[in-house]
């Protein structure tokens, strides 16, 4: 199956979601789960 780079963490894995005041937290990006990558038919 072919596969992209993930649009919404640009296939780190990663996305950085405000955490409080000075501080940022970073989880899993529930779009790709984590894998930086998403099959080449979802947009």
């Amino acid at each position: 199956m072919d596969e992209k780079t993930c649009p919404t963490c640009h296939g780190t894995g990663e996305i950085e979601s405000p955490g409080g005041l000075f501080t940022t937290a970073v989880k899993s990006c529930p779009r790709c789960h984590g894998t930086g990558r998403i099959p080449a038919w979802e947009e």
